[in-house]
């Protein structure tokens, strides 16, 4: 039996909606976890490159004495 709605029945569209809606929670959702996930790894880099330029610095300040 052929869709007898209209493309501008109010349930047809509350639908298309209502997935639209939990589809892009869900992609939120999965973005959301992955950037915690780059944020941590930056705060590990930084953290990394500022060790490395006090170890660095302090090297320097040893040879001119």
């Amino acid at each position: 039996m052929a869709n007898d709605r209209g493309p501008a029945d109010l349930e047809e569209r509350i639908e298309y909606l209502t997935n639209q809606n939990k589809f892009l929670k869900s992609s939120l959702e999965k973005l959301s976890i992955k950037f915690k996930d780059l944020e941590n790894e930056y705060d590990k880099l930084w953290e990394e490159n500022q060790n490395i330029r006090l170890i660095k610095n302090k090297g320097n300040k040893e040879r001119r004495l």
